[in-house]
């Protein structure tokens, strides 16, 4: 089986790998040229190389994922199989644990050379969200989960090219609401309570940690003293000349008003609050990340054996 798995998805493998190689020779070109220099070409490149990254786990994913069942389906060759004294579940597996060995192992090592490249280009820390989507072993999670996305919308659809549509489409939005929902919360956040008397600020931390540019920023303004969010159904108040420590909004009679710090802060009991992920956090992230693909992975391989079984193909 694992020979015929070989045989039926060596196309798409092929151009994985392809893409692959690609990609890490214009990590390593864009990588290097960002050393001695910033043009506008070089930062267009790295666009580019970014995109391909964030692209390729997914894409990849998708298609190997569909091809195990929707194209089997829609050839009706799966029958062949199903005939020849193999259980559905073997089947399955026997043709799937293949590719995905393949497709992680090409995965971790593409973000193995994007975590170099992170730390080449320098633009910001690898914690922050574009630069953490392509390195460290999330990529792995994005494949696996993609793939296993694809075996069940192919369970599920006959179309080899409507499942991956559907797939396709689950996948970026799991990863987006992964992202933005999900992700801020999968390790505790710091809050930093910055003393703001002017443009000479200083920063003190609550628990601890550092200024915020050294990670991922999440919120930041004015909250009620003792607490670092807005009250419940309140927005954050913040403005760019509040951050710099010569105003802040505070509630009147009459609704906002900008004032000096002095005269607006204290009597409104309000203080500046910032909320990030510190780049110590950063593996921490990575491994919740990872985690939830690869469980939702294995989630979407049993819903799609459990729905093989009972077809009545």
């Amino acid at each position: 089986m694992t020979w015929v798995s070989w045989r039926l998805h060596r196309t798409q493998l092929l151009i994985i790998g392809t893409l692959a190689v690609l990609a890490a020779v214009a990590m390593a070109m864009t990588g290097v040229r960002s050393t001695s220099t910033s043009s506008l070409a070089v930062h267009d490149a790295q666009a580019l190389v970014w995109g391909l990254l964030f692209a390729l786990p997914v894409a990849s994913g998708v298609v190997v994922g569909v091809t195990v069942t929707a194209r089997e389906r829609e050839r009706f060759t799966n029958r062949l199989a199903w005939t020849q004294g193999i259980s559905r579940t073997r089947w399955l597996l026997a043709t799937l644990v293949p590719v995905a060995v393949a497709g992680s192992v090409a995965m971790a090592l593409i973000s193995s050379v994007a975590s170099w490249w992170v730390a080449a280009i320098g633009q910001a820390p690898r914690i922050y969200p574009n630069l953490f989507d392509v390195s460290g072993v999330v990529p792995v999670g994005y494949f696996l989960g993609s793939m296993a996305l694809g075996v069940l919308a192919g369970a599920v659809f006959r179309s080899e090219s409507f499942a991956g549509w559907v797939a396709g489409i689950g996948a970026v939005a799991a990863r987006i609401v992964v992202r933005t929902v999900v992700r801020p919360h999968l390790a505790p956040m710091v809050h930093l309570a910055p003393v703001l008397n002017g443009p000479g600020s200083t920063w003190s931390t609550v628990p601890g940690g550092g200024e915020p540019a050294l990670g991922w920023l999440l919120n930041q303004g004015w909250v009620p003293v003792g607490r670092t969010t807005p009250l419940p159904g309140h927005p954050w108040f913040s403005s760019l000349s509040a951050f710099n420590g010569y105003r802040c909004p505070v509630v009147t009679g009459s609704g906002f008003r900008n004032s000096v710090y002095s005269d607006c802060a204290d009597p409104a009991r309000l203080h500046f609050v910032v909320n990030y992920q510190p780049p110590s956090h950063y593996w921490l992230l990575q491994a919740g990340e990872a985690g939830i693909f690869v469980a939702a992975a294995a989630a979407a391989i049993g819903l799609a054996v459990f729905l093989l079984r009972r077809s009545s193909e």
